[in-house]
Formats: C-alpha cells, sequence, structure tokens
C-alpha cells in the first residue's frame, strides 16, 4: 500500500547523479533515470497538482528557449499548491556559463520577469495560471574567492553582480503558488564552495594545504619576459631617481619661482 505521507519529488535532467528520493527524469537513459521523455516537448507522467517538490540541477541551461516554455507549464501543472521547485544553474557571469552544450544563460533578471516584474504575463502563458515565488537565491563561492575579495576589501554582493568568475553556480528556490505574491525580491545568501555547509567549511580549512594552483604573472605589452620585466622596472626606478634629483636642485626651484612671478604679471 503507497504511504500518503511519502512527498513525491522529481528530478528534472538528472543525467546519472538523481537527487536521493526522487524520481529521474532525462532525455536519455542512465542509472538513476526513471522516465526517458523530452522534457521540451513532452508531458511530464503524473497528474495535475501532485508533486511535492521538483528539483534540477544543471539542466535548464541546455534548454532552448522555444523548449522552455512547456519545462514551466509541465513543472506548474504537475506541482501541488507551495511545492518546492528548486533549479540549479551556472551563474551567467562565469565561465561554466560558456561551456560546449550550454545554450542558454540564467541569471537574476530572467527569473525576476518570470516571479515578480512581470508575472502575469508568466501566470497567463506558461505557469498553469499560478505564480513562482522567488524564495532564496544562494550563489555558491569558493572559500579560496571569499578570501581573496576580503583581503582586498571588495564586498561579496558587489563581487558577485559586477565581477566574473566569483559565483561558479547559483540555486533558486521557489514555491509554485495559487496567489499573486505580487512584487516581491528573493532572500540572496552565499554558499561557500559547492553547495557548502559551515560545518564542511571547516573541513576544507582543515586541508587547505593540499590545494595547489599555478603561478601567475603579468606580462607588460607584447609578451614580455621575466627578465625584460626586471629590466623595465630598473628603467622605471632609474627615470624616477633622475627625476626627483632634478626637482631637488637649484634649477627646478629657480625655474618653479621663475613660473609662478610670470603667471602673476600675466594676470
Amino acid at each position: 500500500m503507497e504511504d500518503p505521507n511519502k512527498k513525491l519529488i522529481l528530478d528534472i535532467g538528472c543525467g546519472s547523479k538523481k537527487k536521493p528520493g526522487s524520481i529521474g527524469i532525462d532525455y536519455s537513459y542512465s542509472t538513476g533515470v526513471d522516465h526517458v521523455l523530452n522534457i521540451e516537448n513532452d508531458a511530464l507522467p503524473f497528474a495535475d497538482e501532485s508533486v511535492d517538490y521538483i528539483y534540477s540541477s544543471h539542466c535548464f541551461e541546455h534548454l532552448k528557449d522555444e523548449g522552455v516554455g512547456n519545462v514551466w507549464k509541465e513543472i506548474s501543472r504537475v506541482a501541488k499548491n507551495n511545492a518546492t521547485i528548486e533549479i540549479w544553474t551556472p551563474y551567467p557571469h562565469t565561465d561554466q556559463q560558456w561551456l560546449i552544450g550550454h545554450v542558454a544563460g540564467w541569471g537574476p533578471l530572467r527569473w525576476d520577469h518570470l516571479s515578480s516584474s512581470h508575472r502575469d504575463i508568466y501566470s497567463n502563458s506558461f505557469l498553469d495560471g499560478g505564480y513562482w515565488r522567488w524564495n532564496e537565491a544562494q550563489f555558491v563561492i569558493k572559500p579560496e574567492t571569499i578570501k581573496e575579495l576580503d583581503e582586498m576589501n571588495i564586498p561579496h554582493e558587489f563581487a558577485i553582480r559586477h565581477m566574473n568568475n566569483i559565483c561558479t553556480e547559483w540555486g533558486c528556490f521557489f514555491s509554485y503558488v495559487k496567489e499573486d505574491p505580487g512584487i516581491h525580491a528573493p532572500k540572496r545568501s552565499i554558499s561557500l564552495g559547492g553547495r557548502y555547509s559551515c560545518d564542511e567549511y571547516v573541513k576544507f580549512e582543515g586541508k587547505r594545504t593540499e590545494l595547489h594552483a599555478p603561478k601567475r604573472n603579468i606580462s607588460l605589452g607584447e609578451r614580455y619576459s621575466c627578465d625584460e620585466y626586471v629590466k623595465f622596472e630598473k628603467e622605471k626606478i632609474r627615470i624616477e631617481e633622475e627625476l626627483n634629483a632634478i626637482k631637488q636642485s637649484k634649477i627646478w626651484r629657480f625655474f618653479s619661482l621663475y613660473r609662478n612671478i610670470k603667471d602673476k604679471l600675466s594676470r
């Protein structure tokens, strides 16, 4: 007999890494996939208002614009009122966004249009008359990136909004609701590492010495070598020293006095 209290959870685009306790859906079969279908065209094999939780990780960036409407419609059709919708994608300001096979970017403005600023248009056209209330936006940032930002006194929120390769991926958490949520904005939070918890961050810090990275240097102009850079720096120092010596000389002081007198007389 089926447990009436058991929650129905879908993992859309699960691949071989299905969320534990969920029903896996993908366009091709692999370990963990329970239903093979093309979500850009096909209907989900579930009754209206029957699903408690819809999860998708790194699937939406593969969806074409002409197909994503069907995905919105089907998620909204099967979702119970107040069902949770959790979607993870690369953050648009990261190199991951431009990997082969990624055909769509999912940034804050796109989700804001759907959930808040243009919600009535989406509700009538794609969301089965309901709304996706945006509860939280979670930004994943590597701990070492956080440390670098702190050392340079760059606010985390500024870096997320305006700098590249700060946030590696992000998750958006919605509730499917029948009542209009009005204009709203999600809570914004930072997750350290790959959706890290605080305990995992402490473990990460303990293993930090195991990490390594290549030496990074700057080449001035056209592919400077290290020797050329040293020569450049030495020449720069020499010129600065000569200028300082001239400024301290009697000739420089006389020239400055002459220029001041000339300026006064010309007024």
